[in-house]
């Protein structure tokens, strides 16, 4: 299983964009979930297909539209929403599309920080 897990993590760093991956117990990997169903059949009974989504992807919060955070913003939502990072604050906000009732710093980050909990709570 920890073979299945790293090349999971391989394929995802070699395909950024990709939103999921299904792997069967013997290690293979596909993006058509049918063709994973279909080699998997030819393995022991018991066995499931595994899928696996991109954990470099998030949802955005007001559309049902994912998006991707390059590191620097995963950075920025993980440990620099405090003040002093306006721009950059605002610069997240406008990217993942969050609506605020205005562009003051404290309501950008109570947003940003609203945004980290419906995504915790989606995982």
């Amino acid at each position: 299983m920890e073979d299945l897990e790293k090349a999971v993590k391989d394929y995802f760093t070699a395909n950024p964009k990709a939103k999921e991956i299904h792997g069967t117990e013997d290690g293979f990997l596909f993006e058509n979930k049918y063709f994973a169903t279909q080699h998997n059949a030819t393995l022991e009974e018991g066995k499931e297909v595994k899928t696996f989504s991109n954990p470099n992807k998030v949802e955005s919060n007001t559309e049902n539209t994912t998006v991707e955070l390059n590191e620097e913003q995963k950075e920025l939502l993980a440990n620099g929403l405090v003040k002093g990072n306006y721009n950059a604050v605002k610069d997240l906000v406008k990217f993942l599309k969050l609506e605020t009732e205005n562009l003051k710093e404290d309501t950008l980050i109570s947003a940003l920080e609203a945004y980290k909990l419906t995504q915790a709570e989606k995982e």
